[in-house]
């Protein structure tokens, strides 16, 4: 069937947008521009005669770096990105895709405006949608429910695409996965999504976290004992987290920090395809699919004999790298809109986030990555006394809680604590918690923090687990 392509372009916008103060422009699957309102030929530069040429003609040519409406082409997702324009203007653009009823790609519509405009940016979205005429509730992740949860995956920059598209194809197949990256992107979240686009979906997974548990009750927590076995244990025996997981998918998050007793043992459960419980002389068949993750350079750890290599190879037959969310800028703004809905939702509210805001989040480095973006917009929802959100600017946050770290782009252990009524103990249990919160979010390993704040592992773990502390 033909399309005609004026008579399109004039359902999808309004007659006043030609005047309107954001920038409009339509672009067809090609990339060749069909309608650019004035606005968008003004603050783009590239004049009237943009209409009818192709954008790749002006990234060949160098006029333009990138263009987000050539990436929403090529990933068949909307995008939020943030170009510089000339005399030195931010300039944010919103772009989606439009599909045809057959669910084929049409148009790419995009909505751009000057960063130093104060605006709801949701507000943006939902614009662009009554330009198109075909309103639906913008939605950057994919979950497994029509609500927001834990499990959901948002991926938007195209780094974050291709991470969870190889995640997809090697899904299907059983074999080891090692899935590495910074404290914070997320390692648990694609553990999980490729648990459940594996055969194994409808049985058990279970998260083991190798830094958490005590050495000296690691091989109890996984294999289980036999009654009678040693003193203090239950009087019929325990069964173990492998006998627990069978036929389904054990995560090993900070497999870094395994002792060297224990990866001798674990070796041979990935080899022999079986385990034997304390006390037991009888070795139990168990099929499991193992991931494996961990925030340390493990070649490293290889090359200074704290971890086996023969271990290592056996885990390592496919590498995931998540990149720090620094490095994946374009998840940013689709994050923050995330969380925002999930924790309106969570706490009953309706707190809406400005263009300003969201060029700030979008300028910071996150050293804490996505769990550290999450903490933000939890408590910006939670605090913010209107309707829109506030929230002291992280880089500020960080100096006022140590100067001399902030020169150091680190933040301090500085803890900063408004005078209540409350007893000493109470006051010195809520420092402590903070303290903590912040260590751990700084190291992400158990191990790390006993090292660092000199304390043992296993008061760590106590501690953590008695302020339910993540």
């Amino acid at each position: 069937m033909s399309v005609n392509y004026s008579k399109d372009i004039r359902e999808l916008v309004f007659d006043s947008v030609e005047n309107e103060v954001d920038g409009l422009v339509v672009a067809d699957i090609e990339g060749k521009i069909l309608y650019a309102n004035k606005a968008y030929r003004l603050l783009t530069n590239l004049g009237s005669g943009c209409v009818g040429r192709n954008l790749q003609e002006y990234i060949d040519a160098g006029v333009i770096k990138s263009s987000t409406i050539l990436k929403v082409i090529r990933f068949g997702k909307a995008l939020t990105e943030i170009h510089s324009g000339e005399n030195g203007a931010e300039i944010i653009t919103v772009a989606k895709p439009v599909f045809a009823d057959d669910g084929k790609l049409r148009y790419v519509v995009a909505n751009i405006r000057n960063i130093s405009d104060y605006v709801n940016l949701s507000s943006d979205l939902k614009k662009l949608d009554t330009y198109l005429n075909t309103y639906r509730e913008l939605s950057f992740y994919h979950g497994t429910s029509s609500e927001p949860g834990e499990g959901d995956v948002v991926a938007v920059d195209p780094a974050s695409i291709e991470a969870f598209k190889t995640a997809e194809r090697v899904a299907k197949a059983d074999a080891s996965v090692l899935i590495l990256g910074e404290s914070g992107v997320g390692k648990d979240i694609m553990a999980r999504f490729i648990h459940d686009h594996s055969r194994r979906r409808e049985k058990t997974f279970t998260a083991v976290n190798c830094g958490a548990i005590p050495e000296e009750l690691m091989e109890s927590e996984l294999f289980g004992y036999m009654p009678g076995s040693f003193t203090g244990g239950l009087k019929g025996g325990k069964k173990g987290i492998l006998a627990c997981t069978d036929g389904g998918t054990l995560f090993l998050d900070e497999v870094g920090e395994m002792p060297k007793a224990m990866q001798v043992k674990f070796l041979r459960v990935l080899e022999n395809h079986e385990f034997t419980p304390i006390g037991s002389t009888e070795a139990i068949p168990v099929d499991i699919r193992v991931i494996a993750a961990t925030n340390q350079n493990i070649t490293d750890q290889v090359r200074a004999k704290n971890f086996r290599e023969d271990l290592y190879y056996r885990l390592n037959v496919i590498t995931i790298n998540i990149l720090p969310l620094r490095e994946r800028k374009n998840d940013i703004a689709p994050l923050a809109l995330y969380f925002l809905r999930r924790f309106n939702e969570k706490y009953d509210v309706s707190k809406k986030i400005s263009t300003d805001l969201m060029f700030q989040l979008h300028k910071y480095d996150w050293p804490g990555n996505v769990r550290e973006l999450r903490n933000a917009m939890e408590r910006a929802v939670v605090m913010s006394p209107g309707e829109y959100l506030q929230m002291q600017a992280p880089r500020d946050s960080m100096e006022k809680a140590d100067p001399a770290a902030a020169d150091k782009g680190e933040a301090g252990n500085k803890i900063e604590i408004e005078h209540e009524d409350m007893s000493l103990k109470e006051y010195m249990d809520r420092v402590e918690k903070e303290f903590l919160q912040k260590s751990r979010d700084k190291y992400g390993s158990t191990r790390k923090m006993s090292q660092i704040l000199k304390v043992d592992h296993s008061t760590i773990v106590r501690k953590l687990k008695k302020y339910k502390i993540n």
